[in-house]
């Protein structure tokens, strides 16, 4: 699960991975990890959760299932992941699926997994804004067609809306985006479960600088698990 947030200026994008296994509050369940809330009540009780969780109002939402995950990746050609070692490595969508779903070989668990989630979400954005398709209004659309065959996304969200942002943003490169992983205090166990549990006080320093839109800022004042920088 992930928190976007994109400045007014459409210059850059913010990215920020909340643990599936976060102890938390869901409103009418009491406490649970957070991927409950999804499989209890889906969309809107996810949402209303992660709302109240980190008083940020979710404008819109989308999700992608592993079939889908498949489709996109292999609809674009694969991606060329870049790796620990510097090296980038070609995948497709059978092959990307393993990378991001990993976990129990990786030494920080989930919160690795996020960071492969993240890369993986930054490559192919960078593929996307990178392309040709893009520079074109005409040929927009094809691009458009591949994130709506595989990503559902909420009724408020319109094709016109989406195609809108696409081509806002279309000067954002890999570089421009920052993902981290939401502060986590350490994990523990509750009702028998393994969780993670978040860090209560800089998370409320992260969740206002979303919603102030004053996120370089915290980052240049702030140690943040975060996925290593791209270059543009």
């Amino acid at each position: 699960m992930m928190l976007v947030h994109i400045p007014d200026d459409h210059s850059s994008a913010y990215v920020v991975s909340l643990p599936r296994d976060s102890w938390v509050d869901i409103p009418g369940r009491g406490r649970a990890k957070l991927n409950a809330a999804y499989s209890w009540g889906g969309p809107p009780l996810l949402i209303d959760t992660v709302q109240r969780l980190t008083d940020v109002r979710v404008d819109h939402f989308a999700v992608i299932d592993w079939n889908g995950f498949r489709k996109l990746t292999d609809a674009v050609g694969g991606v060329d992941m870049s790796m620990p070692d510097g090296e980038r490595r070609h995948m497709n969508g059978e092959q990307a699926l393993a990378y991001v779903g990993e976990r129990k070989s990786l030494p920080n668990g989930d919160l690795d997994r996020a960071h492969r989630q993240q890369n993986y979400l930054r490559t192919v954005l960078e593929k996307v804004t990178t392309s040709a398709s893009l520079s074109d209004p005409l040929r927009l659309k094809e691009t458009l067609d591949i994130f709506t065959d595989t990503i559902s996304v909420d009724e408020r969200f319109s094709d016109t809306d989406m195609r809108e942002l696409v081509w806002n943003m279309k000067g954002v490169r890999a570089g421009d985006m920052t993902f981290m992983n939401a502060p986590v205090k350490g994990t523990g166990t509750e009702k028998g479960q393994s969780v993670v549990h978040l860090d209560k006080v800089a998370c409320a320093e992260l969740w206002k600088a979303f919603k102030e839109s004053s996120m370089a800022a915290y980052l240049s004042t702030h140690r943040v698990d975060r996925l290593r920088a791209a270059t543009n």
